[in-house]
């Protein structure tokens, strides 16, 4: 009998360490939240300076959020890596990397009030389009969760309850669906 080995090389430049990011895909292709979102988002940046389309800025920057990279600076270290760039539908060794710091800080600050109220209009479309049909009472349950904040960050607050600076993520959710 012959000895077959299989010889697999792993250079940090190929590895992710966020393989969620594939299942987070893939809501993302059922749901279309992001780019439904993005679709009604105002981009007054002049075409030939454009490398990331608005979907690509919005879809890295909820990513990185929701896995634990809330700072735009994150951006910087995080722009090759693999899982995040799959995500933003790019190639992982060909493609260009995803969005620098300065490019997300710059798309996160030209967000117009007039924009949120579009997003939010957005947001209840998508959260609608998961019922069969339209239910005739919504109840939401608005719970707020402590998440310690570590150095002066933007935004974190002192809470007296958990007697320490933090943020104040808060979850809606519909109580009779559970969506």
């Amino acid at each position: 009998m012959q000895d077959k080995r299989v010889c697999l090389d792993f250079d940090d430049a190929r590895i992710s360490s966020d393989g969620g990011l594939l299942m987070l895909r893939q809501v993302e292709e059922e749901l279309g939240l992001i780019h439904a979102l993005a679709s009604v988002l105002k981009d007054s940046r002049h075409p030939s300076y454009v490398k990331h389309r608005m979907d690509e800025l919005l879809g890295q920057r909820l990513v990185q959020i929701a896995c634990g990279d809330e700072e735009a600076n994150d951006c910087d270290q995080l722009r090759s890596e693999p899982g995040l760039k799959m995500f933003c539908g790019r190639l992982p060794e060909t493609d260009l990397d995803s969005a620098s710091q300065p490019t997300q800080s710059r798309f996160e600050h030209r967000i117009s009030r007039p924009m949120l109220h579009r997003l939010a209009e957005v947001f209840v479309a998508v959260f609608l389009r998961s019922y069969a049909e339209a239910p005739k009472v919504i109840v939401l349950y608005f719970d707020d969760t402590e998440d310690k904040v570590y150095g002066h960050q933007q935004l974190g607050l002192f809470h007296g309850l958990f007697d320490e600076y933090c943020f104040m993520p808060l979850h809606v959710r519909e109580t009779l669906s559970g969506h």
